[in-house]
C-alpha cells in the first residue's frame, strides 16, 4: 500500500514538474519572438552629423539616455580652414575668417523626448556650443545658444537618424578678436546625424 501511495505522489510530481517545465518553455520561446537583441534597453549613442563637413567641423556626438524622457547629448569636434561663415550652418552677421588655423568646437544638449520612450522620436532641447578658430595666433571663440526640436528613429537595427533645427543667438567671447561685438549674430544650427545605438 505504502509503494503504492509512492509511485502515485512521483507521478503526480511528475506531471507537476513537466507542466511547470513546458510552461516556462513557452515564455522562453515567446520573449524570443520579441527578442530585440537588446535595443530596447541601450543607453549610448555615437553619431555625426553629415552636414557639418559643408562648413569644416567634424564633430563626435554621444547621446545618454537618462530617464524614460531626458537624455544629454555631447560632442567634440576639429574645425578646419574652410569654414564658412555665411552658410546656414552658422551666423548670418559675422565677419568672415581670412585663412583660419584648425580650431576646435564643442556641444552640450539636453533633450525633452516628448511622444515616446526617449531616445526615440520627437524631441526639444536648449543646445550650447562653442567653436574656437584661430587666425594669426589669436583666437576668435564663438559661443551659440538655441532652442532645438528634432525628430530621431531608428530605421534598421542599431542604426539611428537624427534630423534636428534651432534658432538661437551667437556671442562672441571675451577673449575673441572682436570682443566689443558681443552678439554676433543669429544662429539657425541644422542637423542630420547618423549614429549607432549600444
Amino acid at each position: 500500500m505504502q509503494q503504492k501511495f509512492t509511485i502515485a505522489i512521483l507521478f503526480i510530481l511528475q506531471c507537476v514538474f513537466h507542466s511547470l517545465y513546458a510552461q516556462s518553455d513557452s515564455t522562453r520561446n515567446d520573449s524570443w519572438y520579441f527578442d530585440d537583441g537588446g535595443i530596447s534597453v541601450s543607453k549610448n549613442i555615437l553619431k555625426i552629423n553629415v552636414l557639418s563637413v559643408i562648413t569644416g567641423d567634424l564633430p563626435l556626438y554621444y547621446e545618454r539616455v537618462i530617464t524614460r524622457s531626458f537624455t544629454i547629448e555631447v560632442g567634440a569636434g576639429l574645425l578646419f580652414p574652410y569654414f564658412i561663415p555665411n552658410s546656414i550652418q552658422n551666423e548670418f552677421d559675422i565677419e568672415p575668417l581670412e585663412s583660419p588655423d584648425i580650431g576646435y568646437s564643442i556641444w552640450i544638449h539636453p533633450k525633452f523626448y516628448l511622444s515616446q520612450q526617449a531616445p526615440e522620436l520627437d524631441y526639444i532641447g536648449v543646445q550650447y556650443r562653442r567653436r574656437t578658430y584661430r587666425q594669426g595666433g589669436e583666437s576668435n571663440s564663438l559661443t551659440d545658444i538655441t532652442l532645438n526640436g528634432g525628430l530621431q528613429i531608428m530605421p534598421l537595427s542599431r542604426m539611428v537618424f537624427d534630423f534636428n533645427i534651432g534658432l538661437g543667438i551667437s556671442f562672441n567671447d571675451d577673449n575673441s578678436t572682436a570682443p566689443e561685438d558681443r552678439i554676433a549674430g543669429v544662429s539657425f544650427p541644422i542637423g542630420v546625424k547618423i549614429g549607432y545605438i549600444f
